[in-house]
């Protein structure tokens, strides 16, 4: 298992329940457990630093896939980037196969 980062969206996910999610991704450039949010206009910011809106990851280009599993799914959500910005949110779910003894 390896280091990974959490990411909240308040860009507008296809399905509205999942706005409250904390997502976990590998995604970005070295990932080292740190916080992330995607802002309502797509900007992704990190969130442990005193002027957060201000220091927009340069480093986002094309899909960035977010994780979160549940009880009984396993859901990703993949943005999509352009010129720094998300631009588009889909979901994807599968449901989580059940271990046999």
């Amino acid at each position: 298992m390896g280091m990974f980062d959490y990411v909240r969206c308040d860009f507008p996910l296809p399905e509205p329940e999942l706005q409250s999610v904390v997502f976990q991704t590998k995604d970005l450039p070295e990932p080292h457990t740190g916080s992330f949010r995607v802002t309502a206009g797509g900007a992704l910011v990190n969130e442990w630093t005193p002027r957060k809106d201000e220091l927009v990851m340069e480093v986002v280009s094309g899909p960035l896939r977010l994780n979160h599993v549940t009880d009984v799914e396993y859901i990703t959500v993949t943005l999509r980037f352009e010129d720094r910005r998300a631009v588009s949110a889909e979901v994807e779910r599968e449901p989580l196969g059940r271990i046999e003894p």
